[in-house]
């Protein structure tokens, strides 16, 4: 949900809001080089996303533990942080803002918003991601190509754990920061 409303503001060329993103263009006498006396803003300002239930994020933490289990991968220590996706050795997972391309670096901090991703010992890479019910249910009836958005972690209504295998998917976008990372482009079932 997004709000738009005017304000007027006092002689005032900039204005800090701690609600949302302010967007100003102040008018101005451009014969005589002063501000006009009332200048006009527009604000936009965006609900937060809903918060994300305790039993979520601990269904969350528990299904990547499961899934490095299986998988058999090791955090990314050391000299190989930071090293390449596409070229590094298998058996180890990681966190990238990047995700979208192999040509980024893997590291061992998981920072806000990262997406976590498995180099497998056969070489292929897994993304782990957060996807909404509706996205879960398409994703593995899949038969064709299909559009996908996911997210790095649960977010908002995205409570569901995936797993997608990276030759699975194209076209990714780079990711859109002002909703949690989040993700699109298209899912190809092999």
């Amino acid at each position: 949900m997004e709000i738009k409303f005017q304000i007027f503001l006092a002689r005032s060329p900039t204005v800090s809001l701690d609600t949302g993103v302010l967007h100003f263009v102040p008018p101005i006498d451009r014969k005589r080089r002063i501000w006009d006396n009332r200048e006009m803003a527009m604000v936009n300002i965006s609900s937060a996303p809903a918060p994300v239930s305790e039993a979520v994020v601990a269904k969350f933490k528990a299904a990547r533990e499961v899934l490095r289990t299986k998988n058999a991968v090791a955090l990314i220590q050391g000299a190989e942080e930071g090293d390449v996706i596409k070229y590094m050795r298998g058996g180890l997972y990681g966190f990238t803002y990047a995700p979208q391309t192999l040509d980024g670096g893997l590291f061992g901090k998981n920072p806000y918003l990262s997406f976590e991703m498995h180099k497998l010992a056969d070489k292929s890479v897994t993304l782990i991601a957060a996807v909404m019910p509706a996205m879960k249910e398409k994703v593995e009836s899949a038969k064709e190509i299909c559009e996908i958005e996911f997210f790095p972690d649960a977010y908002n209504t995205a409570t569901e754990f995936i797993a997608l295998p990276y030759a699975s998917l194209s076209h990714l976008k780079q990711p859109n920061r002002d909703e949690g990372n989040k993700i699109k482009g298209f899912y190809q079932p092999r």
